[in-house]
């Protein structure tokens, strides 16, 4: 029933951010400098400019005029804005969520709602999956997981190859993987994503080239050599993590 449910709210979110801003104009995309400031930004979002460093992490990831890119795990969806103002008129963001984490947080809907509604570039649309499902309407450049791959295998651990591969199979031959997540302490494996929302690097990277993506790149954009590894990943402490950031490839051929 709520496969069925789930596929409705989908398109038909899709279909209203398509018949709303059907007769607007959007500007031209935006410069990282004129994103951040854009008045279309939630107030909310403000708050964490000083410890999410989108600009090093945006750029690293690609996220350029025309990109045609997917969010995932984009509860949180703080980067998503900044994204759609970069992207333009030509490029297209979707933000996408599990379907068992939409039931779970039903408010990722409304947050959603408002950063369609607020873009001038009106290229923001959702979609609602299982894990193992995922799917988009065109093959991608990019696919950028946001603090959400501990979220798979703390919840879904049976899921995570098949995610890995669905995500594969959603981009262009050469397209990115980007991942960004909390660190676990080395040896930990994936045994502290359940208790403290954290993940082993290497654990990801063996993960992901297991699935025939190639690592391309990494960045120490969000790394926080203070954080001891061993705190909650979550709410206030959310923001003094050690986060590693990493670039795979789906190879050309």
């Amino acid at each position: 029933m709520f496969q069925q449910s789930r596929r409705a709210i989908t398109v038909g979110l899709c279909i209203f951010s398509v018949n709303l801003f059907a007769q607007e104009n959007p500007p031209a995309a935006l410069d990282i400098d004129a994103a951040m400031a854009h008045e279309s930004r939630p107030s909310v979002d403000r708050q964490y400019d000083n410890h999410f460093y989108a600009e090093q992490v945006l750029s690293f990831a690609g996220v350029q005029p025309g990109v045609r890119m997917a969010f995932i795990g984009s509860a949180g969806v703080y980067y998503t804005s900044i994204a759609s103002l970069l992207a333009g008129p030509e490029g297209k963001v979707y933000v996408h969520n599990a379907s068992w984490s939409v039931q779970e947080y039903p408010s990722v809907l409304n947050n959603w709602y408002g950063r369609m509604v607020n873009s001038p570039m009106h290229n923001i649309s959702p979609i609602i999956t299982d894990m193992d499902e995922i799917d988009f309407p065109e093959l991608l450049d990019l696919v950028f997981i946001d603090r959400f791959y501990h979220d798979v295998v703390r919840n879904v651990p049976n899921d995570v190859d098949a995610m890995n591969r669905a995500i594969l199979e959603s981009l262009k031959p050469g397209g990115h993987y980007v991942v960004l997540d909390h660190a676990a302490k080395q040896g930990t494996g994936t045994s502290e994503a359940w208790p403290i929302h954290r993940i082993e690097e290497s654990v990801v990277v063996e993960q992901i080239e297991a699935a025939d993506f190639r690592l391309v790149d990494t960045s120490q954009a969000a790394r926080n050599p203070d954080d001891d590894l061993t705190g909650l990943a979550r709410r206030d402490n959310m923001t003094n993590t050690d986060r590693f950031l990493l670039k795979f490839e789906r190879p050309e051929s």
